[in-house]
């Protein structure tokens, strides 16, 4: 019986020696886990910080599109304005043009009338003065 009793006394210590080591063996995994975990929540933390400096130079982009989008939009009205001064402009001068010429015709044609009323009334100086010796 002593010896029945060693023997299951050898085989618990057997058996305990190998739930020990089990168990560090375990515990080691266990560490080796949460060293894992540790490194892919600290990967995360870094992936999510990424993520959120993504989105805001993202919203900064969105935003400066949209800025020169109405800048562009500005210019291109400012661009429509001027061309339509632009055609108003060019009108008035081509009439202004126009009136000028007319002007300038009349005036020739009034100069020459001038002209042939001077030589009408030189004809008509030297017809009075060649009555007047006439008369004499």
């Amino acid at each position: 019986m002593f010896e029945t009793t060693l023997l299951h006394f050898t085989e618990v210590e057997q058996i305990r020696a190998g739930a020990k080591e089990e168990a560090a063996a375990l515990e080691a995994q266990v560490r080796q886990a949460e060293q894992v975990i540790a490194k892919l929540e600290h990967d995360k933390e870094q992936i999510e910080q990424l993520a959120a400096e993504r989105e805001t130079t993202n919203q900064a982009l969105q935003a400066e599109i949209h800025a020169q989008r109405e800048r562009a939009t500005a210019a291109e009205s400012k661009a429509t304005q001027l061309e339509a001064r632009l055609v108003d402009l060019k009108a008035e001068l081509d009439r202004v043009l126009v009136q000028a010429q007319t002007e300038r015709d009349a005036a020739a044609h009034a100069r020459k009338e001038a002209q042939a009323a001077a030589l009408e009334g030189a004809a008509l100086k030297g017809e009075l003065a060649a009555l007047r010796g006439s008369k004499k």
